[in-house]
């Protein structure tokens, strides 16, 4: 999936790698959560084998913004083989979208300071995607129109 995001074209793995990551999210357990923010980011509200679904990731995004969502989803397939070093993790997270993050990125975590940590990062991560801009004030999980 890594090497997908910015390019161009469509993953030929896009509905493999959608069904991989809902199927990590369907397990109920502790990654469950942190799955279903990846999966928001990437896909926004998409259901699963829709026909909206087939797109190229990020297309034309910043080389920092594909660094930045690279490197998320490297610490979470990390974090989720591991199953330690929770801590740790959050704060490679937030390193991330504080080095690789730009300006719109900054302010919603400013806005979510008030936050855990823990939703002050994946609820930033989620605001990544242009397609989740209704949720772009971010106090809520995952807020209705």
């Amino acid at each position: 999936m890594v090497p997908c995001l910015g390019d161009s074209k469509a993953s030929i793995n896009y509905k493999i790698i959608q069904k991989y990551i809902d199927n990590k999210i369907n397990k109920h357990d502790e990654m469950s959560e942190i799955y279903n923010y990846i999966y928001s980011c990437l896909y926004g509200n998409r259901a699963l084998n829709s026909n909206a679904s087939i797109q190229a990731f990020y297309k034309g995004a910043t080389k920092k913004s594909i660094k930045l969502l690279q490197n998320i989803i490297k610490y979470t397939f990390y974090y989720d083989k591991k199953r330690e070093g929770k801590s740790y993790y959050l704060l490679n997270l937030l390193k991330e979208l504080v080095n690789n993050g730009n300006t719109k990125i900054h302010k919603t975590m400013l806005k979510l300071r008030h936050k855990s940590l823990f939703e002050l990062i994946f609820m930033t991560i989620v605001l990544c995607s242009s397609v989740n801009e209704n949720y772009k004030y971010g106090f809520e999980y995952f807020p209705k129109k």
